[in-house]
């Protein structure tokens, strides 16, 4: 795993959440936007997934370190995000996008920016003390690289 292979994922995660925005800003397409919320549930499930390891890697080399401190604390945003991920999820079935478009683009239009800020406390935090400590590589190796 590499900082690299991780922010391909934040791109592709970034790309779908503006596709999400985009189809909640106009006219209604709740079969649109359930089709994008259900690719973008899948890419930051295996997102996480492959960043797993790498965070409890980097907690357990933080351990008393300089950086302890900062790492618990973005630890446990990324803990409460995952939290209002979750509930985020189970809420939005399609039918309840169909039947309550309104609603569902309002709460779209906030959850969003809180993924975009998880994503950038991740990169600027989190994976940056990773590579920092050893515990990520900054790019992959050339035969282990594959698509998003």
């Amino acid at each position: 795993m590499s900082y690299q292979r991780l922010m391909q994922d934040h791109a592709t995660i970034e790309a779908l959440i503006a596709d999400l925005l985009h189809a909640t800003a106009g006219e209604a397409h709740p079969a649109r936007a359930s089709a994008l919320l259900e690719r973008l549930a899948v890419v930051v499930r295996d997102h996480r997934a492959r960043e797993g390891a790498v965070l409890r890697a980097t907690m357990e080399s933080a351990a008393g370190d300089r950086h302890a401190a900062t790492a618990v604390a973005a630890m446990h945003d990324v803990g409460e995000l995952e939290e209002d991920w979750s509930q985020y999820l189970y809420r939005w079935s399609p039918d309840a996008v169909a039947g309550q478009w309104p609603l569902f683009c309002r709460v779209t239009a906030v959850m969003m920016p809180m993924v975009r800020a998880e994503l950038a406390r991740e990169a600027g935090i989190l994976y940056s003390l990773a590579v920092h400590l050893g515990v990520l590589a900054a790019v992959e190796a050339p035969s282990s690289l594959t698509p998003p």
